[in-house]
């Protein structure tokens, strides 16, 4: 990826997020558009422009419908994973099939901000915050645990929890009280006494300002290197990875820690 590409991917952050659920199959999409009975058919997807039934039957990849969610994790995507573009980018295909259901869903008493670092693709990333009386859009990955292992190397910057006592309603009927997460080990970006909630994620009621990823990074730039041109203080941090590292140390004295009680640390 050349200079104007990197820098351009940074800014996109949270890269492309769907309306709506849908299936990964070795990169491909396939949109769910009404679910049956959870862990039953029939589903019926969008896929290449095509309306497609499946009931009881083996799925693209040769997959089992019952298995989309038996023996599956549900992890809860706060910013990128729940964009096919940013999956697909960490699930590879391989010979085995790659299927992972992303579905859509809403999320009480949670916000999703920006986290105080810098990922090595430039980006600013997101992090949940607890925020009594709020709704927030997400996405719930169902991974196997191959999958997880896998996630879980691409996420150092994170702990992964398991969250208790939440409300999670998905699009696929399921109704959550636990579920898994990554939370930012750096905490949360904080600017005059508040974090910063990702424009890009719907969310109901936040106590939080708003700011997309250009701005927030922006906003970064300023505290910490308010001479550098933005687009090279961006790309110092993907080319870079002693200045990345210092530039995070350097957002830690602008973040606030996570506030929720009920969670256990995994991983």
């Amino acid at each position: 990826m050349n200079r104007e590409s990197a820098i351009a991917h940074a800014k996109r952050y949270p890269f492309a997020l769907p309306d709506s659920s849908y299936l990964l199959v070795n990169g491909d999409t396939w949109r769910f558009r009404s679910f049956g009975k959870v862990g039953e058919g029939p589903l019926i997807f969008d896929h290449t422009g095509q309306t497609r039934k499946v009931s009881n039957a083996k799925g693209p990849g040769g997959i089992m419908w019952d298995h989309l969610w038996k023996d599956r994790t549900p992890v809860v995507a706060w910013g990128s994973n729940g964009s096919a573009e940013q999956l697909t980018r960490k699930f590879q295909a391989k010979k085995d099939p790659t299927v992972i259901p992303v579905i859509h869903g809403k999320l009480k008493d949670f916000t999703v901000v920006y986290s105080a670092h810098f990922s090595r693709y430039g980006s600013i990333a997101a992090t949940p915050q607890y925020t009594l009386g709020t709704s927030s859009i997400v996405f719930v990955t169902f991974l196997s645990s191959e999958q997880l292992d896998k996630m879980h190397s691409t996420e150092k910057n994170y702990t992964f929890r398991k969250f208790d006592k939440v409300s999670l309603y998905l699009d696929n009927g399921m109704i959550l009280d636990t579920a898994y997460a990554y939370v930012s080990r750096h905490g949360c970006l904080s600017f005059r006494g508040k974090n910063i909630a990702l424009s890009s994620i719907p969310c109901s009621e936040t106590p939080f300002p708003r700011m997309a990823e250009e701005k927030v990074l922006a906003l970064a730039r300023d505290l910490i290197a308010p001479d550098k041109e933005l687009d090279e203080f961006i790309y110092e941090n993907i080319i870079y990875e002693e200045t990345r590292r210092l530039h995070t140390e350097r957002l830690h004295e602008f973040s606030s820690p996570f506030e929720y009680d009920h969670t256990t640390i995994i991983w």
